[in-house]
């Protein structure tokens, strides 16, 4: 079964309820780090971006036991912001995992400010969780 890296506003675990239309008791997180990369604010935007940056670690969630309804779900979602998976490999404590995570491959919207969840979630967490994500169930 399919996993996927989370680095940004889906490691709010409420809004990946949401996205994914079931609760975090039915969901199997782990942490992880993919190295070489780094989060950042979108230039002007309230969702950050993940970038190729050499000796920094990007820390985020390992969501592992997806099928293809959770894909497809988090691909209506992510495209919003014209995402897109590719491969990845992360660490976590169990070891080495290949995975997805979601890039966007325009250097353009990268600004120079770190990313910060807690930031995010001040800010922005309200407003992304009462939106309609394409999913009709409730957690």
């Amino acid at each position: 079964m399919p996993s996927m890296f989370f680095y940004g506003t889906l490691c709010d675990l409420r809004l990946c309820e949401i996205v994914l239309g079931r609760s975090r008791d039915h969901m199997q997180f782990s942490e992880a780090v993919l190295h070489d990369h780094a989060v950042y604010w979108a230039r002007g935007e309230n969702f950050p971006v993940i970038v190729r940056e050499q000796g920094s670690l990007a820390k985020g969630l390992l969501l592992t036991g997806l099928d293809q309804t959770d894909i497809d779900k988090l691909d209506y979602y992510e495209s919003g912001f014209d995402y897109a998976p590719v491969p990845v490999t992360v660490e976590t404590e169990a070891g080495p995992k290949d995975v997805s995570v979601y890039y966007c491959d325009d250097p353009d919207v990268v600004s120079g400010d770190k990313w910060s969840l807690s930031d995010w979630s001040e800010k922005w967490g309200a407003w992304h969780q009462d939106r309609d994500w394409g999913n009709d169930s409730s957690p």
